[in-house]
């Protein structure tokens, strides 16, 4: 996925399944982020606010799409990296 239209097209599907509107889908998943960045600037975990910085944005808050298309890359990364290390272990 990796790019913001492709993150767009996950939500609509969330609010379709959900029944709901994009806009609720979009306000909860903001409302989650808000407090996930509070937590993370609160100090006691000094490598999660490292993450939420690393998140490319536009503003100072990631959008639902800008954090699920950061998180659909570490997945992709994470789980090549470890089809690459399983290989090399055969």
């Amino acid at each position: 996925m990796s790019t913001i239209n492709e993150a767009a097209a996950v939500l609509n599907q969330i609010a379709e399944q959900d029944g709901v509107s994009l806009d609720i889908v979009r306000y909860e998943i903001s409302v989650a982020i808000e407090l996930a960045l509070a937590n993370a600037h609160d100090g006691s975990n000094p490598r999660s606010l490292e993450i939420w910085k690393s998140i490319l944005r536009k503003d100072k808050i990631p959008t639902p799409e800008e954090l699920i298309a950061y998180m659909d890359d570490i997945y992709r990364i994470t789980f090549s990296s470890a089809g690459n290390m399983r290989e090399e272990i055969h």
